[in-house]
């Protein structure tokens, strides 16, 4: 879904030609300026973070067994719950109207992003005592950088 919302502009500024956001715009003093701000690929960042969920599993399960497997598949866990819940919580508000509530969301949403990680390591830590803390935390390591790494690379 593309958020939408327009600028009325006074009858004393004229735009010839100016860009906003990446798109050529052209209008007269009387006509509604519209900017498209879509929505991240929020499917495709998920969808991403498994696969190299898996990847990150079956390495260690190949390398070390299958106690490291089940630690880098909770360390994996401990990430993507919580970033799925961020993405959730903090794009569901778009447009100029929704301008507060939409820097509220995304400091409650970071805030409890950093609440459920934390959660996520003392359950991991407190249950399960043969727990791989290499394997947990490279994976967890791994997965931080794809976040961070991949739209970077998906950016045109």
């Amino acid at each position: 879904m593309v958020g939408v919302f327009t600028i009325q502009l006074p009858r004393f500024f004229i735009v010839r030609k100016r860009t906003v956001l990446g798109h050529c715009i052209r209008c007269s003093p009387n006509k509604y300026l519209e900017l498209k701000i879509k929505k991240p690929p929020l499917i495709q960042y998920f969808g991403i973070q498994c696969l190299v969920m898996a990847i990150s599993v079956v390495s260690f399960y190949l390398i070390s067994g299958e106690n490291s497997a089940l630690s880098a598949f909770i360390g994996s866990v401990v990430f993507i719950i919580p970033q799925q819940y961020f993405a959730f919580k903090s794009f569901r508000y778009m447009g100029a109207r929704a301008a507060a509530k939409t820097v509220q969301s995304f400091y409650s949403a970071e805030s409890s992003k950093l609440l459920l990680i934390a959660m996520g390591f003392a359950l991991a830590f407190s249950f399960y005592k043969e727990v791989d803390v290499f394997a947990l935390m490279t994976t967890f390591i791994v997965l931080v950088l794809t976040n961070g790494i991949y739209p970077l690379l998906t950016a045109k």
